[in-house]
């Protein structure tokens, strides 16, 4: 009959354990869902920077379970074991780290479910999850070695400030060696991923930090001073390890042209009475998920601007500089586009959406519309003197362009009260002065999609230089 399975640790504990890891790396990467969601390169990134609150975790469950077991005699009852030393320690060590990686795989998990139902592209790789896994182990390890000599009310807490606050100085001090030494790495990787080779060493370097721990705990001195010699040898090469050390996924950067179309949740194809203009939106593999969030957006804004906007190609050349290839096929779609007579648009000018995965759509028409319509500055205040008010209006005056900002951005429905996204613009009238030009903005608002294409394209020069003048509203 086969043994039955004896475990040093109570199930219970460690099932605790596991939870606080597990519960730590949500905490990290949920809140910033839309850099990551969908992108599985950036999934992974994201669970793996969440480290820098589940290895404190991990140090703190070791150095509470080794307490545990140093309690309850079954430190003596190692030494007092007539099975091999090596067969002891190492399920001495290895239980624990199971528990935290258990945690790990636990808290990872909800991350890795999410993109695997939106994703477009890709794959998730093992190789990080190696790194991470070999770390937890190995942090774990060494919190259960302190633990086990640490007042067992100390332990804990000592083991995760300690880790944190090295954590905190690495990230804050030497970015090289943390992203040397470590599978934290807070650099975008959708187009760059980490090395296989580094990730490989980060791995090795973490097992053989596990391996000196356990062979002293057995008293093997010369294997432990072996494992320690190599992981300073594994760990030279990671020393050179700058930010700029990636590689280039050249797949991930190819890109693709589309003509936009469709309309955004509860919006209508384009403007009522507007003849639907066509723009072609370039996205690159790896931000595939973006196009049907994207794609709608500049449809409406080329529809909106009709008359001011010839036929349009959106580029998004957020890989632009990573490699002279990526450049070259960009200037590619450049001259491609532009030889069929499209004004080519970067998005990097007019709408940057290199850090999201999911698009904030107010922010991309307050991208849009500053791009294509420059802003006139405003006066600085009115003068409430001069039209008999005994109090002065403090409010700035509004521009020309105000006036267009607030009706394109009303009609595209973003606001314009100062509710949006950070750095979006106020238009609202309560804290924008539009004295008597409130009727040009009526005039313009009431003005048919033809009419208005025509008042485009006879302003278009003074709009797209910045010299639109009150003039031009004139009826």
């Amino acid at each position: 009959m086969p043994r039955p399975l004896f475990l040093e640790i109570p199930p219970r504990l460690g099932l605790i354990g596991a939870l606080g890891v597990a519960l730590c790396l949500p905490i990290a990467y949920v809140g910033r869902w839309d850099q990551w969601l969908g992108l599985w390169t950036e999934t992974q990134k994201h669970t793996g920077t969440a480290f820098i609150f589940a290895l404190p975790a991990a140090a703190a469950v070791g150095a509470f379970l080794g307490a545990t077991t140093a309690r309850n005699g079954m430190d003596s009852m190692r030494q007092a074991a007539g099975r091999n030393a090596l067969q002891v320690q190492a399920r001495a060590v290895l239980e624990p780290a199971a528990w935290t990686t258990v945690g790990y795989l636990l808290g990872a998990t909800p991350g890795l479910v999410a993109t695997s139902f939106s994703a477009e592209y890709g794959r998730p790789a093992l190789l990080p999850v190696l790194a991470q896994v070999a770390c937890i182990c190995a942090v774990t390890i060494i919190g259960q070695v302190a633990g086990s000599r640490l007042p067992w009310y100390l332990g804990a807490p000592i083991c995760a400030l300690a880790v944190y606050l090295l954590l905190g100085f690495l990230s804050f001090n030497a970015d090289s060696i943390l992203l040397a030494m470590t599978p934290i790495d807070e650099r975008r990787v959708t187009f760059q991923p980490v090395l296989a080779w580094v990730l490989g060493l980060q791995t090795v370097f973490w097992l053989t930090v596990a391996l000196h721990v356990l062979m002293r705990r057995v008293g093997a001195k010369r294997v432990s001073s072996a494992a320690l010699i190599a992981a300073g040898l594994v760990a030279t090469p990671l020393l050179a390890i700058t930010p700029e050390t990636r590689g280039v996924d050249l797949a991930a950067t190819e890109l693709r042209c589309e003509v936009t179309s469709g309309a955004p949740a509860g919006e209508t194809d384009s403007p009522a009475g507007t003849k639907s203009l066509a723009s072609s939106l370039c996205l690159p593999r790896g931000k595939e998920i973006v196009r049907k969030q994207l794609g709608p957006e500049l449809h409406l804004a080329t529809n909106l601007l009709a008359g001011l906007l010839p036929k349009v190609t959106y580029v998004d050349d957020e890989a632009a500089g990573i490699s002279a290839e990526v450049n070259r096929d960009i200037e590619e779609i450049t001259s491609r586009e532009e030889a069929l007579d499209a004004d080519v648009v970067s998005l990097s000018q007019a709408s940057d959406i290199s850090a999201y995965a999911y698009l904030d759509t107010d922010q991309v028409h307050y991208g849009l519309v500053a791009y294509f319509i420059p802003r006139v500055a405003s006066t600085a205040s009115g003068d409430g003197a001069e039209r008999g008010s005994e109090v002065a209006d403090l409010r700035p005056l509004a521009s020309p362009t105000d006036v267009l900002w607030r009706w394109y951005l009303t009609e595209a429905g973003a606001k314009t009260d100062g509710s949006g996204p950070f750095g979006g613009p106020t238009l609202d009238p309560r804290f924008l002065n539009y004295d008597s030009h409130e009727s040009d903005l009526a005039f313009f608002s009431d003005l048919d999609a033809d009419a208005r294409a025509d008042w485009f394209h006879e302003h278009a020069d003074q709009i797209r230089t910045g010299s639109l003048t009150w003039e031009a509203f004139e009826h």
